[in-house]
């Protein structure tokens, strides 16, 4: 069976990029994006790196708690049927995130 090298190779620069903007233990750096799709879907709030679920592909929506390849197609897949997301409890909409795993990402996510 051959390595799926493309996905890893996403999942690896998604990791790279949380890394880089501030999921780390590092001190966050003072760096403020004009927009989301400037910024590959992370935006800055407070000092922290928040995943905008308006603008996250799959791959950075992966990096949350609890939200595999199948969650993050279902979320990306509910965004294009039914357009932006208001908040993050719009996510409750989708089937697989009940209140339990909203409650685990909701420090992590932003829907401008």
């Amino acid at each position: 069976m051959k390595p799926r090298s493309g996905l890893v190779l996403a999942a690896l620069i998604a990791l790279m990029a949380l890394a880089a903007l501030g999921f780390t233990r590092r001190p966050p750096r003072m760096v403020y994006a004009r927009s989301a799709h400037a910024s590959g879907g992370v935006v800055r709030r407070d000092g922290r790196a928040l995943i905008d679920l308006n603008a996250a592909d799959e791959a950075l929506l992966t990096a949350l708690p609890g939200i595999g390849e199948a969650l993050a197609g279902r979320i990306t897949a509910y965004r294009a049927a039914h357009g932006r997301f208001n908040s993050p409890e719009d996510l409750l909409n989708i089937p697989g995130i009940g209140p339990g795993k909203l409650t685990a990402i909701r420090e992590r996510v932003v829907a401008p």
